[in-house]
C-alpha cells in the first residue's frame, strides 16, 4: 500500500508540472498574438519623409480587361507600361513611394472592378491594399453600365529597401473585372483616360 500511494504522489506531481508547463506555453502563445501584428493591419506611420522627385505617366487609348464565362476573372491588364522608380539611396537604404492613381472606368452591370498595384512585382507595403495588391473600385453596381464614365480616384504607399545602390523598383498598375455570375455571363471593364504619379520621398 506504501508504494502505491508513492507511486500515485510522483504521478500527481509530475502532472502538476505538465500542466503548469502547458499553462505557461500558452500564456506565452497568447501574449505573442497581443505583441506582434499582422502586416498592414491598422494605421501605419512614416513621419519625415522628404520629397526627392516626382514621376508621371499618362495615357488616352482605352485599356480593356474581359472574361467570358459565368464567375470568371479577367486578366490583369497593365493601365501603363511599368514606371522605372529610381530609390537614390545605397544598399540597404529606403525610399518611400507615394503611388496615386486617378482614371475614367467602365463596368458591365452588376460585376467587380479592379485595381492592381505592385511595386518590384509585389504588393506595397503598407498599401493599404488587398491580398495581392488590389482594390476594388466598383462591385455588384446594378447601375455601372450605366453610370459610364466612372471616375476613380486612388493611392497607396510603399515603402522600399535597396539591395544594390540606385535600385531601380518597376512600379506596374492593373485593371481586371469578375464576373458575379449574373446574365450575360462574363464580364468587361475599361479605362479611358488615366493619370498615374509616384512621388519619391526619403528615408
Amino acid at each position: 500500500m506504501k508504494n502505491t500511494m508513492l507511486l500515485h504522489s510522483g504521478t500527481s506531481q509530475w502532472g502538476l508540472a505538465k500542466f503548469r508547463l502547458l499553462a505557461v506555453a500558452a500564456v506565452a502563445a497568447i501574449l505573442s498574438l497581443t505583441v506582434v501584428p499582422k502586416a498592414n493591419a491598422g494605421p501605419v506611420v512614416l513621419p519625415n519623409r522628404a520629397l526627392v522627385n516626382t514621376w508621371f505617366e499618362t495615357n488616352n487609348v482605352p485599356v480593356t480587361a474581359t472574361c467570358p464565362a459565368a464567375g470568371c476573372t479577367s486578366p490583369n491588364v497593365p493601365l501603363f507600361p511599368a514606371l522605372q522608380i529610381v530609390c537614390p539611396q545605397p544598399a540597404g537604404g529606403t525610399c518611400t513611394f507615394y503611388i496615386h492613381l486617378e482614371t475614367d472606368d467602365f463596368l458591365t452591370i452588376s460585376d467587380q472592378g479592379r485595381f492592381q498595384f505592385l511595386v518590384g512585382g509585389a504588393p506595397p507595403n503598407p498599401g493599404p491594399t488587398f491580398p495581392g495588391g488590389f482594390v476594388i473600385w466598383d462591385n455588384r453596381d446594378p447601375n455601372s453600365a450605366i453610370a459610364f464614365p466612372f471616375s476613380h480616384s486612388y493611392a497607396v504607399t510603399a515603402s522600399v529597401t535597396n539591395a544594390a545602390l540606385n535600385q531601380v523598383w518597376p512600379v506596374a498598375v492593373k485593371l481586371s473585372c469578375i464576373d458575379n455570375a449574373g446574365t450575360p455571363p462574363g464580364c468587361k471593364t475599361a479605362t479611358m483616360l488615366s493619370n498615374l504619379e509616384v512621388g519619391v520621398y526619403l528615408p
